[in-house]
Parts: structure tokens; sequence; C-alpha cells
């Protein structure tokens, strides 16, 4: 069972985060700057879907209330059973889905 083979919480190290210091952000800037077009786009996705999972099902209202670059609240809409598989920073199914159909169409092109 694929479950019970997932750790329930992350360490510091496995979860996604900011560059901090110049190099660092030079370094991911450069991967970027010469990644194609279709790359940038699928990382502004992942980037996308890592910062909207938290604050997902919630209004413009809500997110200028609770939520800044230091701040990220717990959303009161998520359900507690979602809790054990995300973590702030993590992307969601919803990239793993665009993953999923940018694959299809490598291997099947227009005839997907």
């Amino acid at each position: 069972h694929v479950e019970e083979s997932l750790p329930l919480e992350l360490t510091r190290e496995q979860v996604p985060s900011f560059a901090r210091d110049p190099e660092d952000r030079a370094r991911r800037r450069k991967l970027m700057t010469g990644a194609s077009p279709v790359t940038q786009l699928l990382m502004g996705d992942a980037i996308g879907d890592a910062f909207g999972a938290v604050i997902e099902m919630q209004d413009a209202y809500w997110i200028r209330s609770f939520v800044s670059f230091d701040k990220w609240p717990v959303n009161p809409m998520r359900r507690s059973e979602w809790s054990s598989n995300t973590a702030a920073g993590m992307y969601t199914d919803d990239c793993e889905m665009t993953v999923g159909l940018i694959n299809g169409l490598v291997e099947h092109g227009v005839e997907i």
C-alpha cells in the first residue's frame, strides 16, 4: 500500500524552499533563463500550484486579510484528511495532472 510507505512529516530538507542567498538565487535564475518557454510555463504552473494549494477555496478578501510573505495560516476550508499528504510549498495533484498531460502530448502529439 503506497500510503504506508510515505512519511507523514517531511524534514526541512525535503520541503521546497526559496533561494535565500544571492548565489542560490543567481543559480536558479540562470537555470530558468536558459530554459525553453514550455519549461518556464511548467515551472510557473508548479510554483503557482504550490502557492495556491494552502489558500485553495478562499476568496481574495480572506487571502488579503490573513496571508503575507511571512505568514501562511491554516486554511479553515482544508479538510484534516488532506493534511498528511501535503506540506506548504509542495505542488499538488493539479500539477501532476499537468505533467501527465504534457507526457501524453510528448508521446502522442496532437493525436492524444
